[in-house]
């Protein structure tokens, strides 16, 4: 099957590295051998994250062939040809909200369906928008869309919102999680003594209500409750996007503590895993820091810096399940309220049931068996 994908690569994070080798997998399971055309917002970044993550996105294809080449989404010309190339356009995760890019996805859409090529949100989100203009351009984007999958009930609420009654799109969730699942199926825990923590520079467009002087003492608290070792991972090394090593070597030189190591080096998405998976404990604030904590370690403090009560984090929160479980390690940094635990080993396990992931991943099976 010949799929071009597009969305916001080209400025990647570890969590859209691990959307796209979730998609990998879902792929390959209803395709089989795949060819697939990333598209990206500029090709230097991808050039390299693809160098890195290729050996993973071939094991998460289950022995079908795999093939991607990037190309520039950016250029009209490229996108017009993998558009006609395509049997599937799709917008691989990421939100569709307040961004002038929306007007890439818009063009590719209305473009290949005049093609007659199949369309696909799979695991977008819905929002944040702050005009009606891009409102608008994201409905345009979805309502040429054949088959539309959220990454959860918010995002298909906020859709469903706009359209009423049309009853053409469903809720999944983040395909990062499927990533996630075929690394474990194929790695060992190789347990080590240390804390592994993200953050993310506060920025004024969430609301955040802390500064770096509070992930600061965050961080000698941690460092008194606990004899391990802290690694600051960062999960965007990009100057587009906000690079976290900005912010973590911060805390480590105001903290001035030699037990505070920054991971300054890029890490593949298997590396950054394996740094979660194989902590005495985590800390997470970037989403899909969570994400990927939650499911690899389980004990993880949750340091949430979107809306505490419809934001993406919430709804992972209760797509897991796990509501009762985080009420002591979860805290609002919009309203400065819940547990800022620092105990981060003694914290019981997390669990997520096999059951709620193999729920989410047949709403995608059952929706891609539907292109022929």
């Amino acid at each position: 099957m010949r799929i071009t994908v597009i969305g916001w690569y080209g400025t990647e994070t570890i969590g859209d590295r691990a959307i796209f080798a979730g998609l990998v997998s879902l792929f390959s399971e209803v395709f089989g051998d795949l060819d697939i055309r990333l598209g990206c917002l500029g090709i230097v970044l991808s050039e390299r994250t693809l160098d890195e993550d290729i050996e993973f996105l071939k094991k998460c294809s289950e022995g079908y062939k795999l093939n991607v080449e990037l190309f520039d989404s950016r250029i009209k010309r490229e996108l017009d040809q993998f558009i006609n190339w395509a049997d599937i356009v799709c917008m691989g995760g990421g939100p569709l909200m307040e961004l002038e890019e929306l007007a890439i996805p818009l063009y590719a859409f209305s473009k290949a369906k005049k093609k007659g090529k199949y369309t696909l949100l799979a695991g977008c989100g819905m929002g944040p928008f702050i005009t009606k203009k891009k409102i608008k351009t994201a409905l345009k984007i979805a309502r040429a869309s054949d088959f539309k999958i959220f990454r959860d009930e918010k995002s298909l609420s906020i859709y469903n919102s706009y359209v009423r009654d049309e009853n053409d799109a469903v809720a999944a969730i983040d395909p990062a999680i499927f990533a996630v699942k075929h690394f474990q199926a194929i790695n060992e825990t190789k347990p080590k003594n240390y804390i592994a923590a993200n953050f993310r520079e506060p920025t004024s467009e969430y609301g955040v209500n802390v500064n770096r002087q509070f992930f600061c003492d965050y961080m000698e608290e941690i460092l008194n409750k606990n004899k391990e070792d802290v690694i600051l991972v960062p999960m965007h090394t990009f100057e587009f996007g906000g690079d976290d090593r900005y912010i973590l070597n911060a805390i480590k030189r105001i903290v001035a503590n030699d037990r505070i190591h920054v991971e300054n080096k890029p890490t593949s998405l298997t590396q950054t895993m394996e740094l979660y998976a194989n902590a005495t404990g985590c800390i997470g604030m970037r989403f899909h820091a969570i994400l990927l904590q939650t499911l690899l370690n389980g004990k993880n403090m949750i340091l949430d810096y979107t809306d505490p009560i419809k934001g993406k984090t919430i709804n992972l929160i209760k797509q897991f399940n796990i509501a009762e479980q985080v009420e002591n390690r979860y805290y609002s940094l919009i309203n400065n309220t819940g547990c800022l635990r620092t105990n981060i080993i003694e914290m019981p396990t997390l669990k997520i049931e096999d059951s709620i992931i193999n729920k989410y991943r047949s709403v995608y099976i059952n929706q891609l068996k539907q292109i022929h």
